[in-house]
């Protein structure tokens, strides 16, 4: 097993400055696409691993709940709700493949 370094907080700050974008006019469509582009691109450099994928996930998760606030615009919780939402289900997906297919 391969030990990777990823540092989450980047992928953190990119889905604060997507966010900020559609704040400031891009159309949700594009947005949403830039938010998968980023998840796929985690997803690709976290390889097979689920439980490296479970650890990484679990700290992006945490990164964005962070960034929520009931006061925040709604422009922002929306693009952050559905980043939250496709991080939670990675999360939930690498913890499935961990339990069924026991590395």
């Amino acid at each position: 097993m391969y030990i990777i370094n990823i540092d989450i907080d980047n992928y953190a700050l990119e889905l604060r400055r997507i966010a900020a974008s559609y704040q400031t006019g891009d159309t949700l469509s594009s947005v949403k696409k830039k938010v998968d582009e980023l998840m796929d691109a985690l997803k690709a450099s976290l390889a097979h691993d689920s439980h490296l994928q479970v650890e990484k996930w679990s700290e992006l998760a945490q990164a964005l709940n962070l960034c929520m606030r009931n006061t925040a615009d709604p422009n922002w919780t929306t693009v952050m709700a559905y980043a939250r939402r496709k991080v939670n289900r990675s999360k939930q997906n690498a913890l499935f493949k961990r339990r069924r297919f026991k590395e």
